[in-house]
């Protein structure tokens, strides 16, 4: 054929309908055709995974992640946003970095990314979850007014509805586990129930060409999308660990003094019992699972509070007591850090630590996993 007769009308025509029916062929056979990608994640422990893996349930990716962890018989640390990657060096960063401390430490944390967002995960991966190691950093603050109930934009970031319905547990266990989650996904309308759901199953439709194909092509890309742990590199690279960054501090509110909100911190809200419950839940599902869980009951800022709104502190006070109650009812292995509440230095605003709190709160958790050891 001569390129005169590639462009007649005719031939391109032809051509087209090839191509689209070819398009159609490949969309529609694609998953099927499309072969799972797969890599072994060889004597190395990742880092973090990204959110998105854990909102739509990808399951290669999280698996991936979790063997990564349970390979080497290392931790797994869950937290909200006090527990992300802090410039001075976070608690699990200094355990990481400690030539003397043998264990290695992979995060998921964000803001709003409580126990009960990972409750599917959980039901999703039962096997792979058995006997993992964990901490899990609780902050009081969840407990106060504005962050105490189910948040549709927190649980939106973190879960997909659709994925939350497809969760398999028997009435028992939904009965169990589940009401909480039950209760956050109820609060979303039936437009943003479709919408959501489209979200869902688009996305599931295209994960063989843009997952597996994708990978298939270019393994090294996915690999190096993630970021081993690094043992024992010491803390020389973080300059003031250890330290107060006095000229950094505003000592009366025990804060950053760049923190300038004027708005009152908000008091406990004591109209629910959701955190709670949805930490008990957490509990009971860890327990059932085989789930290796330490937890750390985290400080609250109490200087700040008392300079700011003294009438709130009973109430972090009590609701850190029923906290308490609940891990030693349980019985579960738990740090109690709540005695860095008032420590000068500690915090940056009026919920995060400092990394002068992450060096307390690290010193806890070494000394506390030492005295296990030694058991």
């Amino acid at each position: 054929m001569t390129l005169r007769d590639f462009y007649k009308t005719s031939s391109l025509s032809g051509h087209g309908r090839f191509l689209l029916i070819a398009v159609l062929v490949l969309m529609l056979a694609g998953p099927w055709l499309i072969p799972e990608f797969k890599v072994d994640v060889g004597s190395t422990q990742w880092y973090t995974q990204k959110g998105k893996h854990f909102k739509y349930n990808d399951v290669g990716p999280i698996s991936r992640f979790l063997q990564s962890v349970k390979k080497e018989d290392s931790y797994l640390v869950l937290g909200t946003s006090e527990s992300i990657e802090l410039n001075g060096g976070n608690y699990y960063r200094y355990l990481d970095y400690d030539p003397e401390q043998p264990d290695l430490f992979s995060y998921l944390a964000g803001a709003g990314r409580t126990c009960g967002k990972h409750i599917p995960m959980l039901l999703n991966h039962r096997e792979i979850v058995d006997s993992l190691k964990v901490i899990y950093f609780i902050n009081p603050v969840y407990w106060s007014k504005g962050l105490s109930k189910p948040n549709k934009e927190y649980w939106n970031r973190y879960n997909n509805y659709a994925m939350l319905q497809r969760v398999k547990m028997t009435e028992e266990e939904r009965i169990r586990y589940y009401q909480e989650i039950e209760a956050s996904y109820n609060k979303i309308n039936w437009a943003q129930k479709i919408q959501y759901s489209a979200e869902y199953w688009l996305r599931e439709w295209r994960k063989p060409f843009f997952q597996d194909l994708n990978w298939q092509l270019d393994p090294e890309a996915y690999l190096n999308d993630h970021r081993i742990v690094v043992k024992g590199r010491g803390h020389s690279r973080y300059p003031n660990f250890g330290k107060v960054e006095l000229e950094k501090l505003d000592s009366a509110r025990n804060v950053d003094k760049s923190y300038q909100v004027k708005t009152k911190p908000k008091p406990i809200d004591v109209s629910t019992d959701y955190r709670y419950r949805e930490l008990t839940s957490f509990i009971h599902l860890c327990q059932d699972l085989n789930v290796e869980v330490t937890y750390i009951l985290g400080p609250y800022n109490e200087r700040y509070f008392e300079a700011k709104a003294p009438e709130i502190l009973p109430g972090f006070e009590t609701c850190s007591d029923s906290i308490r109650q609940i891990l030693q009812h349980e019985r579960v292995d738990f740090i109690d850090a709540t005695d860095i509440s008032p420590v000068i230095g500690a915090f940056t605003d009026k919920q995060h630590h400092s990394s002068y709190g992450a060096y307390l709160i690290y010193q806890k958790i070494k000394q506390h996993l030492h005295e296990k050891n030694r058991l």
